[in-house]
């Protein structure tokens, strides 16, 4: 049971949980030794050509997500405690339609650069203040030709054609349809934290997705990781793997790196300390996590690439 007290958490609070446990470094801190990272800076674009637009208002976007909402309203007969009957407005709200668009960006916090490729729905885990709610349908020049398509065929309820500028329609059954749809997204130039593997194929250093197996025992040891916390890990991070994306401001916040630098010195001396004493915890951890699904404390050390630029801040 206690393995499942985050399962009600939003995608938000569950990014918001992992992206926590690390320190947020800018981008010239990188070191592609296949490790997780937290890195912070500015997102620009990888190309002027494919540049993914918010859907209504058409500015340059780096991930979006859009859902329109079927709303059935009806009024329902019930009788209150005093033996009285009134008629008592409901409603039910449904998803018609979800999607994810992403795009590739660079992202930088000075001299440094790596590219992001968001554009896999399933690898994007997003937290992102940019969140609003429209009435009707959506409609304008922006939208993707996926969404386009639906809009085109749906037979609405609502008996309304236009763009959806009127709210709903009542029939004499008293019930009535109504729609909306809400749109969550993270605009380009906008700092950012994104928590992924730091890797260079050639001279072009990227950040790519992390898998059960990306943690390993020692981060855990050192960082007191819960088996809730953890757990959360394994479940955003399986099967296609995952990256994290956060606008929030608690999120984007840098740490000084000699502050790094010297917590790196104390969680060595502390680790050795307490490696022995979580000896159990581990053994514990191996039983449920190291089934061949997660592989977490299978050993692997995961890739690791090397780039032409060494970098000396070691963590």
């Amino acid at each position: 049971m206690g393995s499942c007290c985050f399962c009600h958490l939003n995608e938000r609070r569950r990014v918001g949980i992992l992206l926590s446990k690390f320190d947020g470094l800018p981008t010239e801190e990188h070191i592609p030794d296949g490790n997780p990272r937290k890195l912070i800076g500015m997102s620009y674009p990888a190309s002027e050509v494919g540049i993914l637009h918010h859907p209504r208002e058409g500015y340059p976007c780096i991930w979006y997500e859009i859902k329109v909402y079927e709303i059935r309203h009806w009024k329902e007969h019930q009788e209150d405690q005093n033996g009285a009957f009134r008629y008592v407005d409901k409603q039910r709200a449904e998803v018609i339609y979800s999607s994810q668009e992403g795009s590739k960006f660079w992202l930088s916090s000075g001299s440094a650069r790596l590219l992001v490729n968001v554009k896999n729905a399933e690898q994007s885990k997003i937290s992102t203040t940019h969140n609003v709610t429209f009435p009707g349908l959506p409609y304008g020049a922006y939208l993707s030709n996926n969404l386009d398509n639906f809009l085109r065929s749906f037979n609405r309820k609502d008996d309304v054609f236009g763009g959806g500028l009127m709210p709903y329609h009542t029939d004499t059954a008293c019930e009535r349809y109504s729609y909306n749809y809400e749109i969550r997204w993270i605009p380009m130039k906008e700092r950012i934290a994104i928590l992924g593997k730091c890797t260079c194929r050639g001279e072009r250093p990227s950040l790519t997705v992390l898998r059960p197996e990306s943690l390993k025992r020692k981060f855990l040891v050192e960082n007191d990781w819960s088996k809730q916390v953890i757990s959360i890990w394994n479940q955003e991070t399986k099967g296609h793997g995952a990256l994290f994306i956060s606008n929030n401001d608690r999120d984007i916040k840098t740490v000084p790196v000699k502050e790094i630098s010297k917590k790196a010195s104390i969680g060595s001396i502390k680790g050795l300390a307490s490696e022995m004493a979580s000896k159990a915890f581990i053994d514990d951890m191996k039983g449920s996590l190291s089934s061949p699904e997660t592989g977490l404390f299978s050993g692997n050390t995961g890739d690791s690439q090397s780039c032409s630029k060494r970098h000396s801040v070691i963590i």
